[in-house]
């Protein structure tokens, strides 16, 4: 467990935890952000297409979408 601190409105000093998840071919899936009560303040979740190419950012339930362009000059798929 990582502790980064920040700051409340009032300078008081705060740390928040942060827990990384990855799935079994260890690919990066997420993040959890706690406060100093330990209560769940932010969570992000990456999803991946069989490729494994990243095709979904999810922040606190909002999701972002990536555009998979496989057939570029380059021989590698690019997110757009």
């Amino acid at each position: 467990m990582v502790r980064h601190y920040g700051y409340t409105a009032f300078g008081s000093r705060q740390y928040k935890h942060n827990a990384n998840t990855f799935d079994v071919t260890n690919r990066y899936t997420g993040r959890q952000f706690d406060d100093d009560t330990k209560m769940l303040v932010s969570t992000v979740e990456y999803k991946y297409d069989p490729a494994g190419n990243r095709v979904e950012k999810l922040v606190d339930g909002v999701s972002t979408k990536y555009l998979i362009d496989a057939y570029n000059h380059t021989g590698y798929a690019q997110v757009f």
